[in-house]
């Protein structure tokens, strides 16, 4: 019980930065911040807390726009996943999945926001990008969720 007063409370804190699916102006204000930032070159570590493939953790690069690697968080090696026939295949060459970019991370918000689900999300105050998104598809299922999270971003010049 103490720890849903200590969630309350922060969240209450962090609420210039939260939105909730009835408040879209600090959405549309995150993203206008991102895209006035400019950053299209980056790295990143991102975590997804869903019943879906295990694709996660995942630290990606980004160059101008693009994924350009993925790698196991805190290593150099090369991110490998199970494949269709669950064969290791590299997280990169997946085509039934797309790892997100920043601006990717954007337009799932929106898409979410069109399919009327509960959507949460925090944006960095400085940056406007997304740093923990949760989507809930479906109130009455358990399993129907999922949370993004974004942490360990570095720009690359």
């Amino acid at each position: 019980m103490k720890f849903k007063y200590a969630f309350i409370a922060l969240c209450v804190t962090l609420s210039c930065s939260i939105f909730e699916a009835d408040e879209p102006l600090k959405y549309l204000e995150a993203k206008e911040k991102w895209e006035a930032s400019g950053l299209n070159s980056y790295s990143y570590v991102l975590n997804v807390s869903c019943f879906c493939a295990n694709l996660w953790p995942a630290e990606l690069v980004v160059e101008n726009g693009s994924i350009v690697a993925i790698y196991e968080p805190n290593t150099s090696e090369r991110k490998m996943v199970d494949g269709p026939e669950g064969e290791p295949v590299y997280a990169l060459d997946l085509e039934y999945y797309s790892y997100p970019t920043i601006d990717s991370l954007f337009k799932e918000i929106e898409l979410a926001l069109k399919r009327k689900n509960d959507v949460r999300a925090e944006f960095n105050p400085s940056t406007g990008m997304p740093i923990e998104i949760a989507i809930d598809e479906d109130k009455l299922a358990m399993d129907a969720g999922v949370i993004i999270r974004v942490s360990n971003f570095v720009e690359i010049n």
